[in-house]
Parts: C-alpha cells; structure tokens; sequence
C-alpha cells in the first residue's frame, strides 16, 4: 500500500536506518553509551526554545524525559525530511553522531514529576 508522501531512495533508507536504530537502543543506561558532556555542549542551542535542560517555559515541546531513541529518530527524520521549518534546518546543523549525543544528553536529566507539586499541601 503506498502512502500518500513519498520519499526519496536516500530518504526512505535513512528513516529506515533511524528505525532500526531506535529498535536497537537499549532501554536503560543509555546515558552511559554517549558522551553526555559532549551532548549538553551541543545542546545548548535546544535552550533557546526548549528551555534550560529540555525543560520548556512556554507551549514548546519539552525534551527532558523523553526516551533518546525516539528523541533521536525525531531528530533524524526532521535532518533528512526535506522541510524548511526552524526545527528541520537546525537539525541539518549536526551530524547524526551528534544528534545522538544530543538525545542521551537529554535522557540523562531527570525528568520532572508533576505530582511532586502538590506536596507541600499534604503537610
């Protein structure tokens, strides 16, 4: 069944390799399989929109807590996508090595709980 996009050759078999990727990202301790450091220097750039640590302060998508692999394939599908939105064209800016060091970056920060909001009322 073909869907109603299509993609180029060079496209498709990146998206591909993304998903493969992103089945192959083991589920736990991924912040140890990248340089961290590395990712949170390159990361600085997400700040200006995702707010500090991936944690937004407006109504754009926060980056902390989501899993590298799909951050990743996000990340990927928006680099070779064709698009000329922000996100796609800062995305061009890396290389996919460094795209993934972004995404572990991300993991390793601890996610916020909302719950814990409400703590201070249960005295």
């Amino acid at each position: 069944m073909m869907s109603a996009r299509s993609f180029t050759p060079v496209v498709a078999s990146t998206l591909a390799a993304g998903a493969l990727y992103l089945a192959a990202w083991p589920r736990s301790g991924t912040a140890q399989t990248v340089p961290v450091e590395r990712g949170r220097a390159l990361a600085a750039q997400c700040a200006q929109c995702h707010g500090p640590e991936g944690r937004s302060v407006s109504s754009i998508d926060e980056l902390v807590g989501e899993r590298p692999g799909e951050l990743y394939a996000e990340l990927i599908e928006m680099k070779y996508g064709g698009g000329d939105d922000i996100m796609e064209l800062q995305a061009r800016a890396y290389t996919d090595s460094e795209l993934r060091q972004i995404s572990a970056y991300f993991d390793s920060l601890p996610a916020g709980d909302d719950d814990d909001s409400n703590d201070e009322d249960d005295g």
